[in-house]
């Protein structure tokens, strides 16, 4: 893969972080846009905390729209190298989506009863992906999610998490 290519699908995948922040809880958040045109909502849990497991999976249920559906570690910056049309060798950091030291889960709105949301998909999917998106949009006739109504989640999330943590205390 050649590195303009390269940093294309970088910058794809970074397009896609529509909001990020701490909750009022001090967890670290992401909202972003998933391929189907909903909106998927994560939490860094930070290593030791009461809800994982040794293997760095969430223990027991945290209550969120259509369960826990993404759990994953984060990673730190890579250092890169490739080369220039001119053949200059040159490194970069490589952007990470989910950052270490945290474990990351979250939960997307893509379910039976949820819709897509095409006027927010603009922003972020190009107009062949929207093609594709309209087409599917017939499917998901549920609730269209708004970015506030997956804060919320996030922020619901996030409590759960914050009272996990008491509780060992």
């Amino acid at each position: 893969m050649n590195a303009i290519k390269r940093k294309k699908i970088i910058e794809d995948s970074l397009n896609l972080v529509m909001e990020s922040g701490k909750t009022p809880e001090g967890f670290p958040y992401k909202m972003m846009m998933g391929p189907t045109g909903c909106i998927n909502g994560y939490i860094g849990v930070p290593p030791g905390h009461p809800a994982l497991k040794e293997d760095f999976c969430i223990e027991g249920e945290i209550e969120v729209h259509g369960g826990v559906t993404f759990e994953q570690d984060g990673k730190y910056p890579e250092r890169k190298m490739t080369m220039d049309e001119n053949g200059k060798v040159k490194l970069f950091n490589m952007p990470v989506l989910f950052e270490a030291p945290y474990h990351w889960i979250g939960f997307d709105t893509a379910h039976y009863e949820d819709g897509i949301n095409l006027e927010l998909a603009k922003k972020y999917h190009n107009a062949k992906s929207m093609y594709s998106l309209k087409m599917m949009a017939d499917s998901f006739t549920g609730k269209v999610w708004q970015p506030e109504d997956v804060r919320e989640e996030i922020f619901g999330m996030s409590k759960q998490l914050k009272e996990l943590e008491n509780e060992t205390i």
